[in-house]
């Protein structure tokens, strides 16, 4: 018999690891002046289908399930209005002759973003799902930032969704080291900016999974490799707003936590 409920988690797991992935099939290709325009362009990202999968596997087992939750009312009604927008603009896009595909696409993801917060809320029961493959990838993209720092270029798995990656060439974001255009580390993200936004949110919670797994010898091995690895891709994205970020949100805890 089909254990629906382990599938499920499974793919859950995968969803969390791949969600800074950009590996990704471009339905509709849009160009400006001859080159790829990413904004009227229509793409199924992987962490896309591993959502979907994840949602229709719990479809599966709801006769299982009790009633789902909603949520906060703060949350979810805000939620559930910008969902109805969303797909009010579509309409209204498609009225007056706008591409309203690239509407449909946007609304698509913004309705998959708001069922994965309620399956979130009614299925994980135990924040360790959530922290175990989150810690999973901030060590995965780290490892690859830095592969792509000290070799100064990208590391040739743009079939897994890296961007190609040259110093050389303008537009690509380094920094000067010695007079020298030098990489900055972006992992499987389109900008170091967006890797660095990634790691810095990321972090706040391994960190907090750091301090309570003091009777989980091997998940705190893990969570520490997380934060070291993850801490000096962070340095290494060069991305000064995501380290504003999280030197604010530091000053914070520590500041609750002495008083």
């Amino acid at each position: 018999m089909i254990s629906w409920a382990k599938i499920n988690k499974y793919f859950f797991w995968l969803a969390i690891f791949a969600i800074p992935w950009q590996l990704r099939h471009t339905l509709l290709f849009a160009s400006y002046q001859g080159e790829f325009f990413e904004y009227a362009s229509i793409s199924i990202y992987l962490s896309d289908i591993l959502i979907i999968l994840v949602l229709l596997t719990w479809w599966l087992m709801a006769a299982d399930q009790p009633k789902p939750k909603f949520g906060p009312k703060q949350v979810s009604w805000p939620l559930s209005l910008l969902i109805l927008w969303m797909w009010l603009s579509v309409g209204y896009i498609s009225w007056t002759g706008g591409n309203w595909l690239v509407g449909f696409n946007q609304a698509f993801h913004f309705t998959l973003f708001g069922l994965f917060y309620w399956y979130f809320i009614n299925q994980v029961t135990d924040i360790w799902e959530v922290w175990l493959p989150l810690t999973g990838g901030v060590i995965f993209q780290s490892v690859l930032g830095l592969g792509q720092y000290i070799s100064n270029h990208s590391l040739g798995l743009n079939q897994l969704g890296e961007s190609v990656l040259d110093p050389l060439v303008a537009g690509i974001p380094v920094v000067l080291v010695k007079g020298a255009r030098q990489l900055r580390a972006h992992g499987m993200l389109p900008h170091a900016n967006v890797l660095g936004g990634y790691l810095a949110t990321s972090l706040i919670w391994v960190w907090g999974g750091y301090w309570i797994s003091q009777q989980k010898p091997s998940i705190k091995w893990l969570l520490w490799c997380g934060l070291v690895l993850g801490g000096i891709a962070l340095l290494l994205s060069f991305s000064r707003s995501s380290w504003l970020a999280i030197s604010i949100t530091i000053l914070i805890f520590l500041g609750l936590a002495l008083s």
